[in-house]
């Protein structure tokens, strides 16, 4: 996921914090649709949209779908950074996928550490 739409800096790559960012968003909304109430019927449309998925009816089938959508960002991430030993850098090329640009991001390493800790709340949440 890239910082903003448009995006020119360094080709405008994806970002690996921004990436994780993503999937936090998408399980704090599984969560919250778990233990508050379902997103909006704008709000849901807006994910379907933006996930390319349809969303079931229930408050259980919408936690899961979004959950899921968290799951598919963090193994996408996964996949680019799996081979560099842990390292996380700033940005991932949009082309070939590989790590570049600031090494050992802070930033990277704090928003994958959220997002994990997002995905425990889920599942606490969901048992």
């Amino acid at each position: 996921v890239g910082r903003y739409l448009g995006d020119t800096y360094a080709n405008g790559n994806p970002w690996v914090l921004t990436t994780a960012a993503l999937a936090q968003v998408l399980y704090r909304a599984a969560t919250y649709t778990i233990t508050t109430s379902a997103p909006t019927d704008e709000a849901l449309e807006q994910f379907s949209a933006a996930l390319n998925v349809d969303f079931p009816s229930d408050a259980s089938g919408i936690s899961q779908t979004l959950a899921a959508a968290g799951d598919s960002v963090l193994l996408r991430l996964k996949e680019h950074v799996g081979g560099d030993g842990g390292h996380l850098d700033e940005q991932l090329d949009r082309n070939t996928g590989a790590q570049m640009s600031a090494k050992d991001l802070t930033w990277s390493y704090a928003e994958v550490i959220n997002a994990m800790k997002a995905r425990d709340d889920w599942v606490a949440a969901f048992a």
